[in-house]
This record gives structure tokens, C-alpha cells and sequence, in this order.
């Protein structure tokens, strides 16, 4: 038994970007009409993965290196000029910066925190910490937390976990003097 011959039509826009063939009495219409759906979803995931990509915006500094880098193959020394002289005037702007209200209010918080550590002869919690000194006792559990690994990073507080819970004391610095 022969299939019927497959009556084709333009693909006709149906529900947004999804297409079929309009066909009469063909189960390969069909088909193709799932092919097609299926495929369009496939470049739709490809889609989504190139906006996510995308998401990462370049910054001027990296616009600027782009375009050192094109001017130096080239042979166009006044672009590569250009570009240079605008890096510096971003070097500029960001070592102007000062630090805001919160960063100024952290750096007393921190001394806060030095002070209680040197106090103590072992590791403390954070609950503890607030404790031994009134201003870190103000302060909500969180925003401790946050100094405090903050100064870990900085190498300035060591934190030791011990049975799911963090004890912090100072850094032992080993500082020689005068020779």
C-alpha cells in the first residue's frame, strides 16, 4: 500500500513563534510539525544560554583593553594612546574614592572586636564576643558575623570550627623589632 502523497503548504504562525504544516492526511506532516516544535525548543535553550552569557557585562576598563588590543594589530598607535590615557583616568577616579558611612562605621566595629579578642586567652563564639564588650552587644549576631569574617579574610582573626561551632581569636603575628 502507497502513503499518500504529502500536500505542503507555507508554514502558517500559530501561538507566538510556534509553526506547523497545515497537511491533509499525512501522518509525516505530523512528524515534521513535532520536528519542528521539538527543534524550536532546542534554539530556544540555546537562546537562553547566550542571555545568561551575556549577562556578564564588560566594564570601560575591559572595553578599553579590547580596543588597545585591535589598535596594536593594527599599527594604530593613537587609538592604543587613547585607550591608555582613559585606563588611567578610571585608575584615578577609583584610588579617589573614600570610604562611606557604613565602611567608616565597620572600621570602629572592627577595633571594637580587636579589643574584646584581646581580652580572652582562647576561641569565642560570636554570642560570646557581643558578651564581653557593650558596643558588639548593640550589634545584631549577623553583623558581627560579617566583621568577623571579614577580618578572617584579612588574616587578622583566626576562626577554628569545632562540632559545628566557630571559635574566633586573634592572629598571632610574629613582628621582629629593630635590627
Amino acid at each position: 500500500m502507497e502513503e499518500p502523497e504529502i500536500e505542503t503548504r507555507q508554514p502558517i504562525a500559530l501561538k507566538g513563534n510556534e509553526e506547523r504544516i497545515i497537511s491533509a492526511t499525512s501522518k509525516k506532516a505530523l512528524d515534521l510539525s513535532h520536528k519542528m516544535r521539538y527543534n524550536n525548543n532546542v534554539n530556544k535553550n540555546k537562546l537562553r544560554k547566550v542571555v545568561f552569557t551575556m549577562t556578564n557585562k564588560m566594564t570601560q576598563r575591559d572595553y578599553f583593553n579590547e580596543i588597545i588590543a585591535l589598535a596594536k594589530a593594527n599599527d594604530r598607535q593613537d587609538l592604543v594612546d587613547f585607550a591608555e590615557g582613559r585606563i588611567e583616568v578610571l585608575d584615578k577616579k577609583s584610588a579617589n574614592k573614600k570610604p562611606t558611612k557604613t565602611q567608616a562605621e565597620n572600621e570602629g566595629y572592627k577595633d571594637a572586636i580587636r579589643s574584646a579578642l584581646a581580652t580572652v586567652d582562647k576561641g569565642v563564639t560570636v554570642t560570646e564576643l557581643q558578651g564581653l564588650n557593650d558596643i558588639l552587644g548593640a550589634l545584631s549576631n549577623q553583623r558581627v558575623s560579617a566583621l568577623l569574617r571579614q577580618m578572617v579574610e584579612a588574616g587578622e582573626v583566626v576562626k577554628e570550627i569545632d562540632k559545628k561551632k566557630s571559635y574566633f581569636s586573634l592572629a598571632v603575628t610574629n613582628e621582629v623589632e629593630g635590627e
